[in-house]
C-alpha cells in the first residue's frame, strides 16, 4: 500500500461506519461531505473498491505499507488493529531516477532546460497528480497566490480526458493569463506531462506544492 493514514481512515470507514475517526487532525469538513456525494452508482464503485480491498487484507499474512513510523506510526498500529494483520513499513521506496520512465522526450526536455535556466532552489514545483481535477475557483485562488509570492514556478495543471468540467475552457485561459502576466521567466505551466522526478532532484527547486499523495 501507498500510504497509511488513507488506508486507516478508509478502513475505518469501512469497518465503523458513522463513527468519528479517532484522529481529529485527519477529518472530511463540510465541504469535503459535499463534494463527496455523488450518484447512488458512484457509492456503489466505491463500496466495491473497499470490498476488493478488506479481501485482500483477509486474504494476507500480512500488510506492507510504503511509509515509516516516524510519520504514520498511530495510523499504522490503528490500521494493524482494524484488520488484525500485521503492518509492516518499508520506508518510501524511492526509485533511482535512471529507472525512470523520460515519457514524451520533447516535453522533458522543454521543462528540464527552463528549470536548468533558474536560480538554484528558487522554483516552486505544483502538481496535483495524474487523478485530481481542480475546480476553477480552486486554480484561480492558487494562480493568485503564486502570483503574489513573487516566486518562480512550474505547474502542471491536469484535465480529465473526458470533459467533466464545463468551466475547462475558462480553467486554461486562466493558466494562459496568468504566465502572461507574470512572463516566461517566471511561470511555465504544463497542461500534458511532466517529469516529476527529475524535477524534484533538481538542485533549482525549492518547494513541492502537491496533493500528499
Amino acid at each position: 500500500m501507498g500510504c497509511s493514514v488513507a488506508m486507516s481512515l478508509a478502513a475505518h470507514n469501512y469497518f465503523k461506519t458513522g463513527e468519528e475517526f479517532p484522529f481529529p487532525a485527519i477529518r472530511l469538513t463540510d465541504d469535503n461531505r459535499r463534494q463527496k456525494k455523488g450518484t447512488q452508482e458512484d457509492g456503489q464503485h466505491v463500496r466495491s473498491l473497499l470490498e476488493g480491498l478488506v479481501l485482500c487484507w483477509q486474504l494476507s499474512e500480512f500488510i506492507i505499507t510504503r511509509s515509516f513510523r516516524e510519520v504514520e506510526s498511530k495510523y499504522i498500529d490503528y490500521l494493524s488493529i482494524l484488520i488484525g494483520k500485521e503492518v509492516v513499513p518499508t520506508g518510501p521506496l524511492i526509485p533511482d531516477i535512471s529507472s525512470v520512465s523520460t515519457g514524451n522526450s520533447n516535453e522533458a526536455e522543454l521543462v528540464m532546460n527552463w528549470l536548468n535556466q533558474r536560480e538554484r532552489q528558487s522554483v516552486v514545483f505544483v502538481s496535483f497528480g495524474s487523478e485530481c481535477y481542480m475546480p476553477y475557483k480552486e486554480m484561480e485562488q492558487l494562480a493568485h497566490g503564486l502570483d503574489i509570492s513573487g516566486a518562480c514556478f512550474i505547474w502542471v495543471a491536469r484535465f480529465p480526458k473526458v470533459d467533466q468540467d464545463e468551466n475547462e475552457g475558462d480553467s486554461k485561459k486562466l493558466l494562459h493569463g496568468l504566465v502572461e502576466k507574470v512572463g516566461p521567466q517566471r511561470g511555465l505551466v504544463v497542461t500534458s506531462w511532466a517529469p516529476q522526478r527529475k524535477i524534484l532532484v533538481h538542485p533549482n527547486l525549492g518547494a513541492f506544492l502537491t496533493h500528499c499523495g
